[in-house]
């Protein structure tokens, strides 16, 4: 096992870094469809809604640590929270841009699709 304070350490430099991709990939997608924002501006949307999300996730997380893993509360809290994040973001995100809800939840899709992939990759390379 790692001690805790290189798990802190990775664990803020894949923020670092995911947090970066993702606002390269905003710029992309959404300057497919002319709208036309700056990679900072994307950047700085990102940070601030995930700390907006990160908000009642931890809410979530304090009221179900209370009961076991696999009971339905902890389950369906975990939904809740995924889903919550995923409208949020999509919503904001269309918002923000002006664009339509389905081109922002694509994007969002996208996204998390690259987090799954990154933290796979990230997963096996620590475990190997």
């Amino acid at each position: 096992e790692l001690p805790i304070a290189s798990v802190l350490t990775l664990d803020l430099l894949e923020g670092f870094v995911l947090t970066f991709v993702e606002a390269i990939f905003f710029v992309y997608w959404f300057g497919r469809i002319g709208k036309n924002h700056t990679f900072l501006s994307f950047l700085h949307y990102n940070v601030m809604l995930s700390i907006a999300a990160s908000i009642p996730t931890i809410a979530i997380l304090l009221i179900t640590q209370n009961f076991e893993p696999t009971s339905w509360i902890a389950i369906i809290g975990g939904f809740i929270a995924i889903s919550y994040i995923i409208y949020m973001f999509s919503v904001n995100l269309a918002l923000a841009t002006g664009s339509s809800k389905k081109y922002a939840f694509g994007a969002i899709l996208i996204v998390i699709l690259m987090q799954i992939i990154f933290y796979t990759f990230i997963f096996s390379a620590l475990v190997s």
